[in-house]
Protein backbone atom coordinates (compact mmCIF):
# COMPACT_ATOMS: atom_id res chain seq x y z
CA UNK A 1 0.00 0.00 0.00
CA UNK A 2 1.14 3.57 -0.33
CA UNK A 3 2.16 5.52 2.49
CA UNK A 4 0.85 8.63 1.88
CA UNK A 5 2.68 11.69 2.91
CA UNK A 6 1.02 13.81 5.39
CA UNK A 7 1.84 17.28 3.59
CA UNK A 8 -0.07 15.85 0.32
CA UNK A 9 -3.24 14.78 2.40
CA UNK A 10 -3.07 18.47 3.64
CA UNK A 11 -2.93 20.16 -0.08
CA UNK A 12 -5.62 17.81 -1.32
CA UNK A 13 -7.58 18.60 1.93
CA UNK A 14 -6.95 22.16 0.78
CA UNK A 15 -7.27 22.06 -2.96
CA UNK A 16 -4.26 22.87 -3.70
CA UNK A 17 -3.18 19.41 -5.74
CA UNK A 18 -3.28 19.71 -9.49
CA UNK A 19 -4.19 15.85 -10.44
CA UNK A 20 -2.62 14.59 -13.60
CA UNK A 21 -4.27 11.98 -14.90
CA UNK A 22 -2.45 9.51 -17.55
CA UNK A 23 -3.36 6.95 -19.96
CA UNK A 24 -2.49 4.23 -17.03
CA UNK A 25 -6.11 5.10 -15.64
CA UNK A 26 -7.89 5.01 -18.83
CA UNK A 27 -6.45 1.62 -19.84
CA UNK A 28 -8.72 0.24 -16.80
CA UNK A 29 -11.84 1.27 -18.72
CA UNK A 30 -13.95 -1.11 -21.29
CA UNK A 31 -15.84 -0.37 -24.15
CA UNK A 32 -17.75 -2.28 -26.51
CA UNK A 33 -17.09 -5.71 -27.66
CA UNK A 34 -14.67 -5.59 -24.29
CA UNK A 35 -11.85 -3.09 -26.15
CA UNK A 36 -9.72 -1.08 -23.90
CA UNK A 37 -8.13 2.17 -24.65
CA UNK A 38 -5.18 1.52 -25.68
CA UNK A 39 -1.46 2.97 -24.23
CA UNK A 40 0.80 4.95 -26.88
CA UNK A 41 3.05 2.17 -27.89
CA UNK A 42 -0.19 -0.08 -28.27
CA UNK A 43 -2.09 2.56 -30.75
CA UNK A 44 0.86 2.75 -32.82
CA UNK A 45 1.50 -0.79 -33.03
CA UNK A 46 -2.22 -1.62 -34.45
CA UNK A 47 -1.65 1.66 -36.74
CA UNK A 48 1.78 0.31 -38.14
CA UNK A 49 0.28 -2.95 -38.73
CA UNK A 50 -2.44 -1.22 -41.32
CA UNK A 51 0.42 -0.06 -43.44
CA UNK A 52 1.25 -2.10 -46.35
CA UNK A 53 5.12 -2.87 -47.24
CA UNK A 54 8.32 -2.52 -45.17
CA UNK A 55 8.50 0.18 -42.56
CA UNK A 56 11.27 -0.96 -40.17
CA UNK A 57 12.42 2.47 -39.47
CA UNK A 58 9.02 3.01 -38.37
CA UNK A 59 9.10 -0.31 -35.95
CA UNK A 60 12.91 0.44 -34.84
CA UNK A 61 11.68 3.95 -33.97
CA UNK A 62 8.84 2.06 -31.76
CA UNK A 63 10.61 -0.58 -30.10
CA UNK A 64 13.42 2.23 -29.18
CA UNK A 65 10.81 4.47 -27.60
CA UNK A 66 10.98 7.46 -30.06
CA UNK A 67 6.87 7.60 -30.84
CA UNK A 68 7.04 11.35 -31.92
CA UNK A 69 8.88 9.98 -35.03
CA UNK A 70 7.00 6.56 -35.63
CA UNK A 71 3.88 9.01 -35.11
CA UNK A 72 4.66 11.29 -37.66
CA UNK A 73 5.73 8.71 -40.05
CA UNK A 74 2.50 6.62 -39.55
CA UNK A 75 0.24 9.54 -39.56
CA UNK A 76 1.88 10.68 -42.99
CA UNK A 77 1.37 7.13 -44.54
CA UNK A 78 -2.24 6.85 -43.38
CA UNK A 79 -2.85 10.05 -45.37
CA UNK A 80 -6.71 10.41 -45.05
CA UNK A 81 -7.57 6.92 -43.10
CA UNK A 82 -5.78 8.67 -40.08
CA UNK A 83 -8.40 10.38 -38.84
CA UNK A 84 -10.98 7.46 -39.20
CA UNK A 85 -8.23 5.15 -37.57
CA UNK A 86 -8.00 8.13 -34.19
CA UNK A 87 -11.74 7.93 -34.02
CA UNK A 88 -11.97 3.88 -34.25
CA UNK A 89 -9.33 3.85 -30.88
CA UNK A 90 -10.28 6.02 -29.02
CA UNK A 91 -14.17 7.29 -29.65
CA UNK A 92 -15.94 4.34 -31.32
CA UNK A 93 -15.78 1.75 -28.17
CA UNK A 94 -17.56 3.97 -26.18
CA UNK A 95 -15.64 3.39 -23.20
CA UNK A 96 -17.01 3.55 -19.62
CA UNK A 97 -15.06 4.91 -16.57
CA UNK A 98 -14.20 2.45 -14.21
CA UNK A 99 -13.52 2.24 -10.25
CA UNK A 100 -10.29 4.13 -10.04
CA UNK A 101 -12.28 7.58 -12.19
CA UNK A 102 -14.69 7.68 -9.01
CA UNK A 103 -12.05 7.18 -6.44
CA UNK A 104 -9.74 10.13 -8.42
CA UNK A 105 -13.15 12.04 -8.49
CA UNK A 106 -13.75 11.77 -4.61
CA UNK A 107 -10.67 13.61 -4.11
CA UNK A 108 -12.90 16.73 -5.29
CA UNK A 109 -9.81 18.44 -6.77
CA UNK A 110 -10.69 21.66 -8.78
CA UNK A 111 -8.51 21.14 -11.73
CA UNK A 112 -7.16 18.55 -13.37
CA UNK A 113 -4.61 18.29 -16.01
CA UNK A 114 -4.35 15.09 -18.93
CA UNK A 115 -2.89 14.16 -22.19
CA UNK A 116 -5.49 11.86 -22.97
CA UNK A 117 -7.16 12.01 -25.96
CA UNK A 118 -10.33 10.09 -25.06
CA UNK A 119 -12.86 11.43 -23.30
CA UNK A 120 -13.61 8.92 -20.45
CA UNK A 121 -12.65 10.73 -17.74
CA UNK A 122 -13.96 14.47 -19.09
CA UNK A 123 -17.66 12.80 -20.00
CA UNK A 124 -17.65 11.13 -16.22
CA UNK A 125 -17.08 14.17 -14.45
CA UNK A 126 -19.28 16.22 -16.51
CA UNK A 127 -21.89 14.13 -15.83
CA UNK A 128 -21.13 13.57 -11.80
CA UNK A 129 -21.22 17.33 -11.69
CA UNK A 130 -24.09 18.52 -13.55
CA UNK A 131 -22.33 20.29 -16.57
CA UNK A 132 -20.67 22.61 -14.12
CA UNK A 133 -17.11 20.86 -15.07
CA UNK A 134 -15.50 22.96 -18.14
CA UNK A 135 -13.40 20.99 -20.66
CA UNK A 136 -10.52 23.17 -22.09
CA UNK A 137 -8.12 22.48 -24.54
CA UNK A 138 -4.31 23.47 -24.70
CA UNK A 139 -5.38 25.85 -27.71
CA UNK A 140 -8.33 28.06 -26.33
CA UNK A 141 -7.05 31.19 -24.87
CA UNK A 142 -9.22 31.46 -21.72
CA UNK A 143 -8.24 28.25 -19.51
CA UNK A 144 -6.16 31.26 -17.04
CA UNK A 145 -9.57 32.46 -16.42
CA UNK A 146 -11.37 29.62 -15.05
CA UNK A 147 -8.70 28.43 -13.33
CA UNK A 148 -8.80 31.74 -11.28
CA UNK A 149 -12.47 31.39 -11.16
CA UNK A 150 -12.43 28.11 -8.80
CA UNK A 151 -14.38 26.39 -11.50
CA UNK A 152 -13.82 22.80 -11.61
CA UNK A 153 -11.93 22.56 -14.91
CA UNK A 154 -9.87 19.76 -16.81
CA UNK A 155 -7.37 20.71 -19.12
CA UNK A 156 -6.71 18.98 -22.25
CA UNK A 157 -2.86 18.79 -22.20
CA UNK A 158 -2.56 17.29 -25.93
CA UNK A 159 -5.98 17.97 -27.25
CA UNK A 160 -9.03 15.62 -27.81
CA UNK A 161 -10.66 13.24 -30.61
CA UNK A 162 -13.06 15.85 -30.87
CA UNK A 163 -10.95 17.86 -32.52
CA UNK A 164 -8.45 15.09 -34.36
CA UNK A 165 -6.64 17.41 -36.47
CA UNK A 166 -5.44 19.35 -33.28
CA UNK A 167 -4.51 16.42 -31.20
CA UNK A 168 -0.38 16.57 -30.44
CA UNK A 169 0.11 13.18 -31.34
CA UNK A 170 4.07 13.44 -33.43
CA UNK A 171 6.82 15.83 -33.21
CA UNK A 172 5.54 18.11 -35.85
CA UNK A 173 2.53 19.13 -33.34
CA UNK A 174 4.68 19.35 -30.45
CA UNK A 175 6.85 21.96 -31.92
CA UNK A 176 3.80 24.00 -33.10
CA UNK A 177 2.26 23.63 -29.86
CA UNK A 178 5.16 24.96 -28.20
CA UNK A 179 5.35 28.06 -30.18
CA UNK A 180 1.50 29.04 -30.88
CA UNK A 181 -0.02 27.88 -27.55
CA UNK A 182 2.62 29.39 -25.37
CA UNK A 183 0.61 30.81 -23.02
CA UNK A 184 -1.00 27.69 -21.87
CA UNK A 185 2.36 26.23 -21.05
CA UNK A 186 3.37 29.62 -18.88
CA UNK A 187 -0.32 28.70 -17.34
CA UNK A 188 0.50 25.36 -16.38
CA UNK A 189 4.80 26.51 -15.35
CA UNK A 190 2.44 28.60 -13.17
CA UNK A 191 0.44 26.10 -11.53
CA UNK A 192 3.26 23.87 -11.15
CA UNK A 193 4.98 26.34 -8.38
CA UNK A 194 1.59 27.45 -6.95
CA UNK A 195 0.95 24.29 -6.59
CA UNK A 196 1.38 20.33 -5.53
CA UNK A 197 0.70 18.23 -8.79
CA UNK A 198 -0.37 14.28 -8.10
CA UNK A 199 0.35 12.60 -11.20
CA UNK A 200 -1.90 9.36 -11.81
CA UNK A 201 -1.15 6.41 -14.83
CA UNK A 202 1.59 8.46 -16.52
CA UNK A 203 4.97 7.82 -18.28
CA UNK A 204 8.07 9.23 -18.09
CA UNK A 205 8.34 9.56 -21.62
CA UNK A 206 6.01 12.48 -22.41
CA UNK A 207 8.11 15.13 -24.27
CA UNK A 208 5.70 18.04 -22.52
CA UNK A 209 5.91 16.66 -19.34
CA UNK A 210 9.96 16.20 -19.49
CA UNK A 211 10.56 20.14 -20.50
CA UNK A 212 7.58 21.22 -17.85
CA UNK A 213 8.77 19.47 -14.75
CA UNK A 214 12.97 20.15 -15.66
CA UNK A 215 12.37 23.37 -16.37
CA UNK A 216 10.09 23.55 -12.89
CA UNK A 217 13.37 21.94 -10.79
CA UNK A 218 16.29 23.92 -12.32
CA UNK A 219 14.26 27.13 -12.21
CA UNK A 220 13.29 26.56 -8.52
CA UNK A 221 15.89 23.96 -7.08
CA UNK A 222 14.58 24.15 -3.10
CA UNK A 223 10.72 24.02 -4.20
CA UNK A 224 9.14 20.66 -2.69
CA UNK A 225 8.95 17.93 -4.89
CA UNK A 226 5.62 17.35 -6.44
CA UNK A 227 4.15 13.06 -6.55
CA UNK A 228 3.81 10.60 -9.35
CA UNK A 229 2.40 6.86 -8.55
CA UNK A 230 4.45 4.10 -10.12
CA UNK A 231 4.91 0.48 -10.04
CA UNK A 232 7.52 -0.88 -7.96
CA UNK A 233 9.69 -2.31 -10.46
CA UNK A 234 10.99 1.05 -11.34
CA UNK A 235 15.13 1.18 -11.61
CA UNK A 236 16.39 2.82 -8.32
CA UNK A 237 18.72 5.21 -10.78
CA UNK A 238 16.15 6.18 -12.34
CA UNK A 239 14.31 7.04 -9.66
CA UNK A 240 16.74 9.01 -8.18
CA UNK A 241 17.73 10.74 -11.90
CA UNK A 242 14.10 11.70 -11.90
CA UNK A 243 13.82 13.36 -8.35
CA UNK A 244 16.94 15.29 -8.91
CA UNK A 245 16.24 16.44 -12.72
CA UNK A 246 12.27 16.76 -12.41
CA UNK A 247 11.60 17.32 -8.58
CA UNK A 248 8.80 14.17 -8.96
CA UNK A 249 8.86 11.56 -5.83
CA UNK A 250 7.34 8.00 -6.86
CA UNK A 251 4.81 7.02 -4.40
CA UNK A 252 5.57 2.75 -5.23
CA UNK A 253 3.17 0.34 -5.22
CA UNK A 254 2.82 -3.27 -6.03
CA UNK A 255 1.47 -3.55 -9.73
CA UNK A 256 0.16 -7.29 -8.95
CA UNK A 257 -3.60 -8.67 -9.96
CA UNK A 258 -3.86 -5.35 -12.40
CA UNK A 259 -2.39 -2.80 -10.16
CA UNK A 260 -5.06 -3.97 -7.07
CA UNK A 261 -3.12 -2.03 -5.11
CA UNK A 262 -3.40 0.95 -6.65
CA UNK A 263 -7.07 1.41 -6.09
CA UNK A 264 -6.93 0.15 -2.84
CA UNK A 265 -4.57 3.09 -2.07
CA UNK A 266 -6.53 5.93 -3.78
CA UNK A 267 -9.26 4.69 -1.76
CA UNK A 268 -7.44 4.88 1.44
CA UNK A 269 -6.44 8.45 -0.20
CA UNK A 270 -9.94 9.45 -0.25
CA UNK A 271 -9.95 8.13 3.68
CA UNK A 272 -7.45 10.63 5.01
CA UNK A 273 -8.59 13.56 2.83
CA UNK A 274 -12.32 13.50 3.81
CA UNK A 275 -11.07 13.39 7.28
CA UNK A 276 -8.47 16.17 7.42
CA UNK A 277 -11.59 18.36 5.98
CA UNK A 278 -13.51 17.68 9.02
CA UNK A 279 -10.67 18.50 11.44
CA UNK A 280 -10.34 22.03 9.18
CA UNK A 281 -13.57 22.47 9.73
CA UNK A 282 -13.74 21.44 13.17
CA UNK A 283 -10.91 24.07 13.48
CA UNK A 284 -11.94 26.72 10.96
CA UNK A 285 -8.26 26.53 10.25
CA UNK A 286 -9.09 26.43 5.68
Amino acid sequence: MISWPAQLVKDIARRRVIILLGSGISSNSVGNAGARPPTWRQFLEEALAELPGQSRHIRSAIKSGDYLSACEWIKNKLDERWTGFLREKFLTPAYKPNSVHELILSLDAYVYITPNFDKIFDNFVTERTQGTTIVKSYYEDDAQHLVRSGTRVILKIHGSIDTPHRMIFGRSKYAEARVQNATFYQLVDALLLTNTFLIFGCGLDDPDFQLLFENFCFRFPTADPHYMTMADSINPDLESLTRETRKIKFLKYSKANNHRELELSISNLVELVERERRLMAESQTW
